[in-house]
């Protein structure tokens, strides 16, 4: 999708602009400066046989190849923008609000697969990165569980896999570098152990917790330790054994493995560091 480089400007903006950019016709104000198109992209991770994976699609249009789920900006006509800007509802169809708006409503088009809570990584404009044009991509990182999220082929993608992150293939535009990045921002936040929870499914145990991290965060993680840090959101996450309406009893000198809530969990953890669940 591309836009015409003169766009309607208003109220705040006229601030902004100085005699050479701006060429004036009642309201309408023309750049004199071309504009890069804006696109996200997405690296979803999980883990599943012991390996860390992301998904991929494989691209229908040029160029080809294997990419991460991503695209262009949903924008409105000028008036619409105008009156979004000034506090209007926004359309409810083809109107992306933010730009992890787009990065969600494009994993779904493309993929079939609703997030949890997606991570922005940064902003990625080399020249270089796109053959069709001067594009700036905005890219994101976040978890999934399998059980939870069956991807499928939409929109423009020709398939859709799990692929193992150490043996990626070589991908369209500059994403290996975008996927670098994202395991450097998992890495650089891999004490911040809320956002694993959303490898977990819905009900989930610790152990399974911490294997899941491990293999994520690409670190051997002392059980123990780990457990501590945990413990306070995952005591608000208690949930009965699969199969049970209740608390298990005791059974001889063991006691059965202590299932967690997902939602319950992410929910106590976001309330312990301030953020909204």
């Amino acid at each position: 999708m591309h836009f015409p480089r003169c766009l309607l400007v208003y109220g705040l903006m006229h601030h902004k602009l100085t005699p050479r950019s701006r060429k004036m016709s009642g309201e309408k104000h023309c750049y004199e400066y071309p504009r890069p198109s804006i696109t996200t992209d997405v690296a979803v991770f999980t883990t599943e046989g012991g390996r860390l994976q992301i998904l991929l699609i494989q691209r229908g249009e040029a160029p080809e190849g294997w990419a991460l789920p991503g695209g262009f900006l949903q924008v409105g006509d000028a008036q619409t923008e105008r009156a979004v800007a000034g506090g209007a509802r926004p359309p409810a169809n083809h109107f992306d609000f933010t730009l992890e708006d787009c990065a969600r409503r494009e994993l779904r088009e493309e993929a079939g697969i609703e997030a949890g809570a997606l991570q922005q990584i940064g902003a990625f404009g080399d020249a270089d990165r796109d053959p069709r044009g001067r594009y700036v991509t905005v890219a994101y990182w976040g978890f999934v569980h399998p059980s939870q999220h069956q991807p499928r082929a939409g929109s423009d993608a020709r398939a859709v896999s799990w692929q193992d992150i150490e043996n990626l293939p070589d991908l369209a535009f500059d994403h290996n570098d975008l996927i670098a990045a994202a395991l450097h921002a998992i890495t650089s936040r891999r004490l911040e152990t809320a956002l694993f929870l959303e490898l977990m499914p819905a009900r989930f145990t610790y152990p399974e917790f911490h294997v899941a991290y491990e293999i994520a965060s690409r670190r051997v993680i002392d059980r123990s330790s780990l457990h501590r840090r945990v413990l306070p959101f995952l005591r608000e996450a208690i949930a009965p054994p699969p199969g049970t309406i209740g608390p298990a009893p005791r059974r001889g000198a063991h006691r059965p493995a202590i299932h967690y809530d997902k939602k319950r969990a992410i929910a106590a953890a976001n309330a312990a560091i301030g953020s909204p669940p």
